[in-house]
Parts: structure tokens; C-alpha cells; sequence
């Protein structure tokens, strides 16, 4: 190798793993029998094994550390390079290997999922066009399991959600339900938590997030605690390996709407509404909408109210901008829809009624 290019010498070994990675997993049966469920489940079952017990984000902490460090080491480097002691292609090169390394970690501890298979094939679920007839369909059938869990839920103290650990463990009794009529949906060693960002979470746009490098699936702890058992339900589903973000949506729909738990399934239910009212809005416009709101029960009214205060009051110039981004890396991760993958549910939704029948969604 030119002496030039010595500096390179990791930068190009990582290069040729990630491209070999990448290569790899162009076969989604490939990534779905050798790492999907072959060592996925291990690497992930280790992690929360190991983080789980610790009673605060560690990946939050990671995230803060590495932010640190990042510019710690972007400052020593312009120093080295204005005194000439560090040179460009050093330089270059630290930064290139570093963003490498963090990729091909990122792949090995979580990544690779978005290459798997489509869950709608596990599921045999014959995912694909719908019609606007079919979007009614669907949110009046969602329409009335509301209704019909409305008394139920009339009276709920949702502050009990405030709590992590009730949260936490009524998530878990979710899955291990769930885990008695599919084992895809078999969880061990919990590892949930409440982000220590919860506060800067109005500038990043989440309401809950799954961090690949540490296994924990984290929750922002100011959204409405109506929601909370849904994107608890979501996260989770991150962590048994269901990558994009419709695919998660589904998950957490399908163990929610089998669960013993009332609110979680009123959450779930609560969510589903949402995104197939929403998308009846785009076909049928805003007076549809308001008919499909107007009839809905006093209590998910009042949620849809809250709900819709709790954004405006978070609303800021930087959010925009993150969500941006984060369609950018959904789309690099084979979710072509960017940000609106996860309203792609509602077409897993029509699909799951045509299959089962709407009486059964």
C-alpha cells in the first residue's frame, strides 16, 4: 500500500466488511435464517440480560458520552491540524474509521433486522393495495371496538402510568399472552426504561425509541399516558426484531388486541383509530374526519383532544428538521416511505380484516 494511503489501512478493512455485510444481506431468506433467528436472539437476549437490571438508561448515557467525545476529538483534531501535528489524511481517516466501525456494530447488534424477510410473509398476511371503501371499512370497525371499551376505560386513573414499573410490567404480561398462540412474539430479560432525554424529546419528535447499541427500549415520559402502553408495546416489538416501523405498529396491535388488559387494549385500539382516520382524511377530506370524531365515545374524544394539545404545546423550528433526517436513515434502511412507513399499518390492518375478517381486527 502507498505510503500515502497507510492511514487508510483500517478505514479500508472496514469498508470491505460493511460492503461484504451489505452484499450479504441483499437476501432477506439469508439475513432471515442466519441472523434474524439465528443470532439476533441471542445478541439481544444478552444485551437486556446485562443492561436490563441497571436502573437507567445506559444507552442515553452511551449517546451523551459518545456526543462528548465526538467533540472532544473533533476538537483535538482541528488543534492538531492548525499546529501541523496531525495530519488531513489522519485526520480524514479517524473520522471515516470511527463512522464505520459504529455502522458495522450497528448492523451486527440490530441492523441486519430491516434486511429480513417481511413480517407480512411470517404472517402470511397478503399486504397490498387497498381502496378508500376498504379505509372506511376499517375505521368504523376500529370505531367500535372503541366504543365497546369505552365503559371500560371511563374510569381508569391513567396517572398509574406515570410509573414505570407498572408500565413496565403490565408490557411484559402483554407479551407473555401473546407468546401463548405465536412464539415470534416470545420475550425474556426486560429491559425498559424511561429516556433520560425526555426533556429535549420535543426537538427530536419521539415519543419512544429502541436503542440498537444497548438493547433497551426507552419510553419519553411526558406524552400522554394514554399512549404510553401502546409505544411500550411498539418498542418492544423492536426489541424481538421487527425492524421497520409498520412492522413494529402491527406487532404491537396484534399483542395488544389479545391482551387480558383493557387500557392496553383501548391504547392500542386508541392508535389504530388514529392512523386509519387519518388516512380516511387524505382520501375523503376534513369534514369525513370530523364525522368519524364527532361519533366517536366521550373518553376518545377527549383523548384525541389532549392528545392534540400535547403537540401543539411541543411544536418547535428544530423537530421539522430531526424528522427529516430520521425519514432519510428510515429510507437508507429499507422503509422507501421515510417517516410515513409507520402509517403503513393501515394497509396491514385492511389486509389482516380481508384475511380474518373485520369482525375479528
Amino acid at each position: 500500500m502507498p505510503a500515502a494511503l497507510l492511514p487508510f489501512r483500517t478505514s479500508f478493512i472496514f469498508l470491505l466488511i460493511a460492503i461484504a455485510l451489505r452484499l450479504w444481506a441483499a437476501s432477506p431468506q439469508r439475513v432471515e435464517r442466519g441472523y434474524s433467528r439465528g443470532v439476533y436472539p441471542y445478541v439481544s437476549a444478552g444485551l437486556r440480560r446485562i443492561l436490563g437490571p441497571v436502573p437507567f438508561s445506559m444507552g442515553d448515557v452511551l449517546y451523551l458520552a459518545a456526543g462528548i467525545a465526538v467533540l472532544v476529538a473533533l476538537g483535538y483534531g482541528i488543534v492538531g491540524l492548525r499546529h501541523g501535528s496531525l495530519g488531513w489524511a489522519r485526520f480524514i481517516s479517524n473520522i471515516t474509521t470511527t463512522l464505520l466501525a459504529v455502522y458495522l456494530l450497528f448492523e451486527t447488534l440490530w441492523g441486519l433486522n430491516y434486511s429480513r424477510r417481511s413480517a407480512a410473509q411470517n404472517f402470511d398476511l397478503p399486504v397490498g393495495r387497498y381502496s378508500t371503501a376498504e379505509v372506511v371499512a376499517l375505521t368504523q370497525t376500529l370505531h367500535t371496538r372503541l366504543t365497546g371499551l369505552a365503559p371500560k376505560v371511563a374510569g381508569t386513573d391513567w396517572t398509574q402510568y406515570h410509573h414505570m414499573n407498572t408500565l413496565a410490567q403490565q408490557t411484559v404480561l402483554v407479551y407473555q399472552e401473546a407468546e401463548q398462540t405465536n412464539m415470534a412474539f416470545t420475550y425474556r430479560h426486560p429491559s425498559i426504561k424511561p429516556s433520560l432525554l425526555s426533556g429535549a424529546g420535543k426537538y427530536f419528535g419521539f415519543t419512544g425509541y429502541y436503542n440498537p447499541f444497548t438493547g433497551e427500549a426507552q419510553i419519553k415520559t411526558s406524552i400522554p399516558p394514554f399512549l404510553k402502553p401502546f409505544v411500550l408495546l411498539h418498542e418492544v416489538a423492536h426489541q424481538v426484531g421487527y425492524a421497520k416501523e409498520m412492522e413494529a405498529n402491527f406487532v404491537a396491535y396484534l399483542t395488544g388486541k389479545a391482551s387480558a388488559n383493557d387500557n392496553f387494549r383501548y391504547s392500542v385500539y386508541f392508535e389504530m383509530w388514529l392512523y386509519a382516520a387519518a388516512e380516511g382524511r387524505q382520501r375523503l377530506g376534513t369534514d369525513w374526519y370530523k364525522t368519524q370524531l364527532e361519533a366517536l365515545p366521550q373518553v376518545a374524544q377527549q383523548h384525541v383532544q389532549e392528545l392534540r394539545e400535547y403537540l401543539l404545546q411541543n411544536q418547535n423550528r428544530i423537530e421539522p428538521y430531526i424528522s427529516k433526517v430520521y425519514g432519510a436513515f428510515l429510507k437508507w434502511n429499507r422503509q422507501p416511505e421515510g417517516t410515513a412507513s409507520y402509517n403503513a399499518v393501515v394497509g396491514w390492518l385492511v389486509a389482516y380484516g380481508k384475511k380474518h375478517s373485520y369482525q375479528n381486527l
